[in-house]
């Protein structure tokens, strides 16, 4: 409900206000994630939580068993006896997102709304923004649509950081620009005041200084405008697409506050934090059970196993969600890619977690379509390109045959990077590759336009140097 603002304009703040039980209900549910969160900060606390998550995820699967016609449709498929459960549902096919977008009304168990704990009825509906193909329609439960919180909660106590005093600040920050701003007022942590501002409307910068946040998210887009504003954050969360570390660099040295990076999907809420150690991710145990499997494949890839060929290819990310009632995502393949490893030790910056290692993030496209040659992933670039220190990249397919890496950043990268990644995409691809280097000044992208990092035979332009 809007109030005092009349009909939705771009440049005209939205005031949300919601009943005081939809507000309030989820709150038992956030404080228990909270504490779980929490306990990943030590071994025997992370241990504790992954057990826990081990009984609901169990329960999650019965559920799927009992109560869920989709889940039913495959266990029945499948002649899985209720016995047999937990061994079977390890091997069931993928969840993929055609079948969520087909089959959605039925990945929710057969339950009557009177019968659900009051807390999960009030159910929030959304669309993905369609990076990975499709815009997917979704919906979420009220703590599912809440469980950002308890993070920003868990990566202020990571980084040793005092929580911020009732009634503070915490700014969504956008990009894009697609939907009205808007403020409202969350019981959450004592209360707290909860705005969207678009970077680029006008007087942004005014209104993002009298909300005088203390946690400030968004993509790196969006908070590259926090660069040019006068604020004060506690702390600040990227998501979206990757952080480049010259960016971070200058954010923390602006901000003077820590900088984290999140794994997030629209559809499911956040699913790991990045590691300032060594650049891998944490896995957010009480939210999600990663898996992984080949792609093509049903079955899961033993995590851990001695047998694991680490020199290749990263696997399908199949994400089991533990917090949605609203829409069961079991071995959901999210779109992403990586290797999951067991939690065996508390890492050097003190979570205590499984990991997601090579991970490589999300790619819609294959390169070499046009060819007599099979198709390739040029997604398996992206750890290479990750590590080259650049502020942002394009990987162009202007032949079958032929690759041109546009890029930004304060060097031009030598031939001698140009042979190491020239070498890195034969392998990938499986045939002679040609590789152009082009150093552009940018941004390049519109404002408000997505990256898309990976783009499938383009057409050539004019005017472009390249090396190859």
């Amino acid at each position: 409900m809007a109030l005092g603002s009349g009909a939705a304009h771009p440049f005209v703040p939205d005031i949300r206000a919601r009943p005081w039980a939809q507000l309030l209900g989820p709150g038992p549910t956030l404080a228990r994630w909270r504490r779980s969160l929490r306990a990943l900060l030590s071994a025997d606390g992370g241990a504790r939580a992954l057990e826990d998550a081990a009984r609901v995820r169990a329960a999650r699967w019965a559920v799927a068993y009992e109560s869920v016609p989709f889940w039913q449709a495959r266990f029945q498929a499948a002649s899985c006896a209720r016995a047999r459960l937990h061994e079977v549902c390890e091997t069931l096919p993928p969840l993929e997102r055609a079948d969520v977008q087909a089959a959605r009304n039925t990945l929710t168990p057969h339950v009557s709304p009177t019968r659900l704990p009051w807390a999960f009825r009030d159910v929030q509906g959304g669309v993905t923004s369609g990076s990975t193909g499709e815009p997917l329609r979704f919906r979420m439960s009220a703590p599912a649509y809440l469980s950002f919180f308890p993070v920003v909660d868990l990566a202020l106590a990571w980084y040793g950081v005092s929580r911020p005093r009732p009634g503070a600040g915490y700014v969504l920050l956008d990009a894009l620009g697609h939907s009205p701003e808007y403020q409202t007022w969350l019981p959450l942590f004592h209360g707290l005041r909860f705005s969207k501002i678009t970077v680029g409307r006008t007087k942004w910068r005014e209104r993002l200084q009298a909300a005088a946040p203390a946690v400030v998210t968004g993509d790196p887009d969006a908070l590259a405008g926090l660069l040019s504003v006068d604020v004060r954050p506690r702390l600040v969360l990227s998501s979206a697409f990757s952080l480049s570390p010259r960016l971070r660099a200058q954010l923390v040295s602006h901000l003077r506050c820590p900088v984290v990076e999140y794994y997030s999907a629209a559809e499911l809420g956040p699913l790991a934090l990045r590691c300032p150690a060594d650049g891998g991710w944490h896995v957010l145990t009480p939210y999600v059970h990663l898996s992984t499997s080949a792609p093509g494949a049903s079955g899961t890839a033993a995590v851990g196993d001695e047998a694991v060929d680490h020199g290749s290819s990263p696997g399908r990310l199949l994400v089991d969600d533990l917090r949605n009632d609203a829409l069961w995502l079991l071995r959901y393949a999210v779109g992403d890619r990586g290797e999951v490893r067991p939690a065996v030790a508390p890492c050097a910056c003190g979570l205590f977690t499984p990991r997601l290692l090579r991970f490589e993030g999300r790619a819609a496209v294959q390169f070499g379509t046009g060819s007599d040659a099979p198709p390739w992933d040029p997604a398996r670039l992206a750890p290479s390109l990750g590590r080259l220190g650049v502020d942002e990249y394009q990987v162009l397919e202007l032949a079958p045959g032929r690759v041109r890496l546009v890029y930004r950043g304060p060097v031009e990268l030598d031939d001698r990077t140009c042979l190491d990644l020239g070498a890195r995409l034969r392998a990938i691809a499986g045939r002679a590759v040609r590789l152009e280097l082009e150093r552009r000044p940018g941004p390049w992208r519109r404002p408000g336009e997505k990256p898309r990092p990976f783009v499938p035979l383009a057409p050539a332009t004019g005017g472009l140097g390249g090396r190859a």
